[in-house]
């Protein structure tokens, strides 16, 4: 669930994700992480670690940047920029 808007007595609306989404841009929020961490694993190949390590490792960046995005845009979203 999203937040999409303030109302007046502080509740927050909530949407579920793929709502008003096309099918083009539910492939690609599904797709996306699975082509990142096949980045990320394909080059940590020089790092010449064994394939599981370099695969744990790639999931786990992977995991932290879109936490990172995720609690960026939860903070911008409490506040009032627009």
């Amino acid at each position: 669930m999203i937040r999409i808007y303030r109302e007046s007595n502080n509740k927050h609306k909530r949407v579920p994700l793929f709502s008003g989404m096309s099918i083009i841009e539910k492939f690609i929020m599904i797709t996306a992480p699975i082509g990142i961490t096949y980045l990320i694993y394909m080059l940590s190949d020089f790092t010449g670690y064994i394939w599981w390590l370099r695969l744990g490792m790639s999931i786990g960046i992977t995991t932290m940047v879109w936490l990172l995005i995720y609690l960026f845009a939860g903070i911008m979203s409490r506040q009032d920029l627009y």
